[in-house]
């Protein structure tokens, strides 16, 4: 895992970041939780940054960049649990930095939507922007000096990074645009190893890192929500998102207000986490209107790398790794070819707030790695990566699973929405009636509903309590199931002469070439139509000419119209997964996964406004 957490290049994670982690050793009923997270330089006063006309962190300056704790943490964890060291797990990543990595599509496209900050950053365009461009996909990148600096570390360990040569290097940066740090501020960081705090929730024991984490805020959702009844709604019903989402507004709004470093805080989790506490919001929630509550405008939401492992010993480990927003602050130390995080923007800059910058402080995070134990025993490690939604995925994760039944996949790929800073943000993935009873629920209080690309990713692992068996993806691995975000993984497409089917014939050639184009990577011949039983329904958008019709376990058929943009394919959600579809007269069909979906938006915006009015058109005949 600490390999792929700096090999994983560049956008979203690093040794220039913090990691967080749960971990339960075989055996044992304690989990050991991890604070691997970094604080403030000891010069990082309030008053200055006021006296100075300066009421909120800039992201991309060296005031954003506390000390990176991932290297310290990293260490600290092989210490107490681990059979190899700093010199033998880095050596992937030390290759992959010499040798170089090829960079992956999804890399790419963070790559070109942060041109415009790395081009302004600090060392971002000599070490980030080959050739004065983006890296695209299939591009070699070789960073030499960071696998200078990856190497001293394997060799010297963690004080090679806090102390000496790299260090001052990147002190030197640091100070050479402004910042407040020094070399004492490196050499004086440690990990806290502590025990986590956990809450109850349908005979399970969901368990978090303490604060400065935020994994609080999620506990409290689960507080409320064992207070209802939600199988009493469908999955996918604008009744269980109105309840989450009224939870998610009270979780999130007590961590605005209550929640900092406990060091340098009055944090009293143990109130927070109290039944009577839940108890006082439960009562005010109502299903015909939405509570009135402080707009909570958390910082900033930035961008993760999840992973968990069970090994063969049954030794257990929820894992989180990041350096804030993508590229971090967009500043690499000038020799040593770190990209260092932008945490310190978690920050406020407001005196007497439990999260206001001070000295030696650590900001309020968002990374939060999770664990779910049953009798003591770990049987779930699992993990968000999306920044401020991590608690409300986490949550919804597992409402999925405990409380409806889902198995971790199906969990994983049920659509998703989340209030956020007074709107609501919602997947076009969530079916066009959902879409539209959520709209005209915000007119009693959710404020406007923005349409948006999928929220966070998902990585969880079910762990066998007894018996034999490898039921996962990872050979060795004692587990019953294993799942990911995999929402590109499981579609089929097909392509012929997309411009005859009305629903993009308004798009114009740029786009029906764009599209046409990616389906014959497909290297299908025209004409052709592949269906499959056990095709997944969630996230999905068809449009076919011709009739297509779902047959439903239960004898149930759900028929599909001609030239239709079948949002309502969610509707049905996972039980198209042992459905049959079949055909009568197609001659044409186009299956768009959501990622190739939001890419084709990207390139061309008409189709978002396109795929609203469709939306709000259907759910109008619907009604």
């Amino acid at each position: 895992m600490i390999a792929f957490a700096q090999y994983r290049p560049l956008t979203s994670t690093g040794i220039g970041g913090d990691c967080f982690a749960l971990l339960q050793k075989k055996g044992e009923n304690k989990i050991t939780a991890y604070n691997g997270s970094g604080r403030a330089p000891m010069a990082a006063k309030a008053e200055w940054y006021l006296e100075r006309k300066i009421n909120s962190v800039p992201l991309t300056s060296a005031h954003a960049v506390s000390i990176p704790g991932a290297v310290d943490a990293w260490d600290t964890i092989l210490r107490d649990h681990g059979k190899f060291g700093l010199d033998r797990l880095l050596q992937p990543a030390i290759d992959a930095a010499e040798q170089g990595y090829v960079v992956a599509p999804r890399i790419a496209f963070d790559w070109k939507n942060q041109f415009d900050k790395l081009k302004n950053g600090t060392n971002t365009e000599r070490y980030l922007l080959p050739g004065g461009k983006p890296a695209v996909a299939g591009d070699v990148i070789r960073q030499p000096e960071l696998g200078k600096t990856l190497r001293a570390i394997a060799k010297k360990g963690r004080d090679a990074f806090y102390t000496g040569e790299i260090a001052q290097d990147m002190v030197d940066t640091l100070r050479g645009i402004g910042g407040l740090h020094t070399l004492e501020d490196f050499a004086a960081h440690t990990t806290e190893t502590t025990v986590p705090i956990g809450t109850d929730y349908k005979g399970y024991d969901a368990w978090q890192c303490p604060p400065n984490g935020p994994g609080i805020t999620m506990l409290v959702m689960l507080n409320i929500l064992s207070r209802f009844d939600l199988k009493k709604y469908a999955p996918v019903s604008v009744e269980r998102f109105h309840i989450e989402a009224e939870a998610a507004r009270i979780a999130y709004m007590m961590r605005e207000q209550y929640i900092g470093d406990p060091q340098q805080a009055d944090v009293n989790v143990a109130r927070i986490l109290a039944k009577n506490f839940a108890e006082e919001h439960v009562g005010k929630i109502r299903m015909d209107s939405v509570l009135e509550l402080p707009n909570v405008a958390p910082p900033m939401n930035p961008s993760t790398i999840y992973c968990t492992v069970v090994d063969k010993d049954r030794n257990v480990c929820s894992f989180i790794n990041s350096i804030a927003h993508s590229f971090g602050s967009a500043i690499v130390s000038d020799k040593t070819g770190v990209l260092l995080q932008n945490r310190a923007g978690g920050f406020r800059i407001q005196p007497g707030h439990p999260n206001c910058i001070a000295p030696g402080k650590r900001p309020l995070h968002t990374i939060i790695p999770g664990m779910v134990t049953r009798d003591g025993e770990a049987v779930m490690p699992y993990g968000v990566m999306g920044g401020h939604y991590q608690p409300m995925g986490q949550t919804s994760f597992l409402t999925n699973h405990f409380d409806y039944g889902l198995d971790l996949q199906e969990s994983i790929d049920l659509c998703r929405l989340f209030p956020y800073q007074g709107k609501v943000q919602v997947e076009r993935s969530v079916p066009a009636a959902l879409w539209w009873a959520v709209v005209t629920l915000t007119t009693t209080g959710y404020g406007d509903v923005v349409p948006i690309t999928p929220l966070g990713r998902l990585v969880a692992a079910m762990v066998m309590i007894s018996g034999l068996g490898v039921f996962g993806l990872w050979t060795g691995i004692l587990a019953t199931g294993f799942a990911a975000e995999t929402r590109r993984d499981n579609f089929l497409k097909t392509w012929d002469s997309v411009s005859k089917v009305p629903f993009f014939a308004a798009l114009g050639p740029a786009a029906i070439a764009d599209i046409t184009n990616m389906l014959r990577t497909m290297d299908l011949p025209p004409r052709t139509m592949i269906i499959r039983k056990g095709q997944q329904g969630d996230c999905m958008y068809f449009i076919a000419a011709g009739q297509v019709e779902v047959d439903l376990p239960g004898g149930k058929k759900v028929p599909l119209g001609e030239g239709s943009f079948f949002g309502e394919m969610a509707l049905l959600g996972n039980a198209t997964r042992n459905a049959n579809i079949t055909t009568t007269g197609v001659t044409r069909l186009l299956v768009l996964d959501l990622v190739d979906f939001h890419l084709l938006m990207a390139r061309h915006p008409g189709l978002a406004q396109t795929i609203d009015a469709e939306a709000k058109r259907r759910a109008l005949e619907n009604k």
